[in-house]
């Protein structure tokens, strides 16, 4: 409690940016130092009190170079938890003069590691885990290939090497660090895109969930042009269909809603979720953006996924989040109310979804149109009116399913049950009733 405080007390008054503040809460570095060193084999504390390294006067020469010397040894150190790496270089890094200075010094230690004169406190993976560690760290902390570019094919090797392991958890790590080479560039991603589907098929639910997360930031940050279509240099196979609804890192995320693994589910429903708040699954000629939200609105209504906490957890979220989003957004959760009544009827007794309350699982669509539909501070006139429209839609296309259907079907009573819960008056929205 007490290396939380001080690092809270460190970080408000930096800042604040006072002088007084800062020479109260911030110690000077032999101090800062002493204080590391008592807590080092106590990951949480430890943690805490790296997050002060790049907050202290560094102007100190004779304090810097200690404090500097120190915490590369710490590095090399395989008796130092690996959960203390990226404070570690956060503190180095803020001592270092230039970004290539720094990735030089980084670099420099993962060669030191690989060395087979290094010592691994009688734990042979302990120096591939501390090299992945950091080569994890670097990657997130410099999103730019060309900054990385003196170290990045030191990383390659060392990832790619990983891959095959035969540690489960080193393998892990490797496939996550391929997942972030690929968030560099698309002609990375081409490079690795075949291999995180090899995963995705023969690894562990743990490294599948890993490569399946990055098959979807793929698809988040890569099909911007066309809607869940890679760029032409991130070709990877398709199915017979050309369209972008084939596309097979999508396709496999839909599957994965499937998968055996709560985990791996729970990973594709968030990065799904994703896609869809962030309408990469927009086309003009399909209904990706349709298909995506009724499977979500499905599953998190089908009994099945009760127990599934963190994808339930996930999409309570989107839902509403969709509901006020955008306009767009708001047409999108319009279109699938009909749809997902009519799939929750007609499904067959031995089907899962014939499990779920159609009506309120409407009812709930509903009620978000609705909250959207209502004036707002500070007002938002085109927000209310596109929510207006939306619940009008939703009116048209329950009358509309009734009358195709009939009254006496399961589609029928749920659609007439429905319509008797809204109610669009003159150019407002009514109440929603029952």
């Amino acid at each position: 409690e007490q290396v939380f405080y001080w690092r809270v007390c460190g970080k408000y008054a930096t800042e604040k940016n006072d002088d007084d503040l800062m020479d109260a809460a911030l110690p000077e570095i032999p101090r800062f130092c002493e204080a590391l060193n008592t807590v080092v084999h106590q990951p949480f504390c430890a943690v805490e009190m790296l997050k002060l390294a790049p907050l202290l006067d560094l102007g100190d020469e004779v304090g810097r170079r200690r404090l500097y010397t120190m915490l590369g040894a710490m590095l090399l150190s395989l008796r130092v938890s690996d959960q203390l790496v990226p404070g570690l270089l956060a503190g180095i890094y803020a001592m270092e003069g230039t970004p290539q200075e720094f990735l030089a010094f980084a670099s420099g230690i993962i060669a030191t590691l690989a060395s087979p004169d290094q010592d691994n406190g009688g734990d042979e993976d302990a120096p591939v885990r501390r090299s992945l560690t950091m080569a994890r760290e670097l990657l997130r902390m410099f999103s730019d290939l060309g900054t990385l570019a003196q170290c990045a094919d030191q990383l390659k090797a060392l990832v790619e090497g990983c891959v095959q392991h035969p540690s489960s958890e080193v393998r892990n790590e490797a496939v996550e660090c391929l997942g972030l080479f690929c968030c560099l560039d698309e002609v990375v991603a081409e490079t690795y895109v075949p291999l995180l589907l090899k995963v995705l098929d023969n690894e562990s639910e743990t490294t599948q969930a890993t490569a399946l997360r990055a098959m979807l930031d793929i698809l988040l940050l890569f099909n911007s042009a066309t809607p869940c279509q890679l760029p032409a240099s991130i070709a990877a196979p398709k199915v017979k269909s050309e369209g972008p609804e084939q596309c097979v890192l999508f396709r496999r995320a839909v599957s994965a809603l499937e998968h055996s693994s709560p985990l791996v589910r729970a990973v594709a429903a968030e990065g799904l979720a994703k896609l869809l708040v962030n309408t990469r699954l927009q086309a003009s000629h399909g209904a990706l953006e349709e298909e995506v939200l009724l499977t979500l609105l499905l599953k998190y209504f089908s009994p099945g996924w009760e127990k599934d906490s963190r994808a339930r957890q996930c999409l309570a979220t989107l839902f509403p989040a969709l509901a006020r989003r955008s306009p767009q957004h708001l047409a999108l959760l319009a279109r699938v109310v009909v749809p997902a009544v009519a799939h929750a009827t007609r499904a067959r007794k031995a089907s899962p979804l014939s499990k779920i309350n159609a009506v309120q699982m409407g009812q709930y669509l509903l009620s978000l149109l609705d909250e959207a539909a209502e004036p707002t501070d500070p007002p938002q006139p085109h927000f209310v009116a596109a929510a207006t429209a939306a619940l009008r839609r939703v009116c048209r296309s329950l009358a509309k399913e009734l009358a195709r259907t009939g009254g006496a079907s399961a589609t029928g009573k749920a659609c007439t049950r429905l319509l008797a819960l809204v109610r669009v008056q003159g150019g407002g929205v009514g109440e929603l009733r029952g």
